[in-house]
């Protein structure tokens, strides 16, 4: 026959890192002990979500290291995700259940105007609404091209003319900008 089943004597997580780890499992016999583990995620100022949980099976020994690795997703830059391992038994170990922490944060973002990539007014999705004085000199710097402005030029800023500039800024936007973010 199989050995009694065992009483857990502790469970310890020796390492973990947000995505790889290793537990011990400590037995008064040889019987067989069930590992519970379960990885949370949760985000700078939310709460704790399980993303997944996995058991085993261990028996024959007294003493147990089992490896864990689990990808619980890219922290985005800027942000701090928390990604948590509990490990627990069953029979429940004699020190309970054990929780690791770890503090994760994404890659710095990119600063916010590079050169070579268009600059914040000209992404804009809305020409803004103040003065023509202001939309004239959106539509005049170096990435938008004043040669596209149809008669009734913005060259000669009036009343009537703010219409057509509204249109040469979209048109503008639209062209100047990579993967299609500007205003349709």
């Amino acid at each position: 026959g199989s050995p009694a089943p065992a009483a857990v004597t502790g469970v310890a997580i020796l390492s973990w890192n947000g995505s790889a780890g290793s537990v011990r499992v400590t037995a008064d016999g040889t019987g067989a002990v069930r590992l519970r583990l379960s990885y949370l995620r949760r985000e700078d100022g939310g709460v704790s979500r399980e993303l997944a949980g996995e058991s085993r099976t261990l028996s024959g020994r007294t003493e147990y290291t089992s490896r864990t690795g689990r990808d619980l997703g890219r922290v985005p830059c800027g942000r701090r995700a928390h990604l948590t391992l509990v490990a627990m038994t069953e029979p429940a170990a004699a020190n309970g259940p054990q929780i690791s922490e770890v503090a994760v944060d994404g890659p710095a973002c990119a600063p916010p105007s590079r050169p070579g990539t268009p600059s914040p007014d000209v992404r804009a999705s809305t020409p803004p609404q103040s003065s023509p004085g202001n939309q004239l000199g959106v539509m005049n710097r170096p990435v938008a091209s004043t040669r596209t402005v149809p008669s009734g030029s913005a060259m000669r800023p009036s009343a009537q003319d703010l219409r057509p500039s509204d249109r040469v800024y979209s048109a503008v936007a639209t062209t100047g900008v990579p993967n299609g973010t500007g205003a349709r």
